[in-house]
């Protein structure tokens, strides 16, 4: 009888173990189904945030404010990202303001957006989280479209596609978004498709009409405000925005997160180069353009 009980209590043991052990496993998926939930909403947030020009309330309440080299559009630093993505989306809605009022004559203030309007649509998640739950990385498939007035007045609709990668980290107890940049899908439908030249191919009239149209959210940034942006080349920069035969594409930029134990900076989404950044050809053309026009002189 004895040795029975002590057979019947082992095996009560082993069942109260594999309870705790059910029970553990049982929290730990909830917790990473919670985990996925807030990181989906965060970039949620991003996405209608975006639409509703309140770059401001998403920098507050879903951004990093702890990680020195977090990073959005070549910016760094959470001083940075707030600068470029508050800062001059603020510019950009100043100066559809401005147009509206020189060529429709209609004046408008803040909260009033005119003019610029975006859709940007996120699905397609594909999201893994580090066995510690401190960080994650995703990616979705992206759909934006957009409108704005170019500077002598006239929309400019045009829809892309390609994909948006982030990473997050876990800051007291809150998932926040770490990274995020965007990775042309090699279209942008300006109705019909549009095959992009350089500054250089374009004909006189073109690069009037180019001028133009970058004229409503082109803003080049001083030498104070660079300071604070701390612009940072990734090492696989690549600006294949129109379709074009001969424009390169790298659809597995990034590859796909793989399952990892915890952060290390070898498995991240964003690789920096040591180069100095510097604007690409394109850019520099209209930014020298921009100044000639505005009759700037460094």
């Amino acid at each position: 009888m004895e040795q029975q009980i002590q057979q019947l209590m082992k095996e009560l043991s082993d069942v109260k173990q594999q309870m705790k052990t059910m029970k553990q496993e049982l929290n730990r998926q909830s917790q990473r189904q919670k985990d996925y939930r807030e990181i989906c909403n965060a970039i949620a947030a991003h996405s209608y945030c975006y639409n509703c020009h309140r770059q401001d309330y998403e920098v507050e309440h879903f951004w990093t404010k702890q990680q020195p080299d977090s990073y959005y559009n070549a910016c760094t630093s959470p001083e940075g990202v707030k600068a470029y993505y508050v800062g001059n989306t603020k510019k950009a809605r100043d100066r559809q303001r401005e147009i509206v009022r020189e060529i429709y004559g209609v004046d408008l203030k803040e909260p009033e957006n005119v003019g610029y309007r975006v859709f940007n649509m996120l699905g397609s998640p594909y999201v893994v989280i580090a066995e510690d739950g401190q960080t994650a990385q995703g990616i979705w498939m992206e759909f934006s479209y957009k409108s704005h007035l170019d500077g002598a007045g006239k929309p400019c609709p045009n829809a892309s596609l390609g994909k948006t990668c982030a990473e997050f980290v876990k800051e007291d107890g809150v998932w926040k978004i770490w990274r995020m940049r965007g990775m042309p899908g090699g279209f942008e439908l300006e109705i019909p498709l549009a095959q992009r030249k350089s500054m250089e191919e374009m004909t006189e009239e073109e690069r009037k009409y180019t001028m133009q149209e970058m004229n409503w959210a082109f803003f080049p940034f001083s030498e104070e405000e660079k300071k604070v942006l701390k612009q940072r080349f990734l090492t696989t920069e690549h600006d294949p925005m129109g379709y074009a035969p001969t424009v390169p594409y790298i659809p597995n930029d990034p590859p796909l997160p793989e399952p990892y134990e915890s952060w290390n900076d070898d498995i991240s989404l964003f690789h920096f180069s040591e180069e100095p950044f510097t604007l690409p050809p394109h850019m520099l053309a209209y930014e020298e353009q921009w100044k000639k026009e505005h009759g700037i002189v460094d």
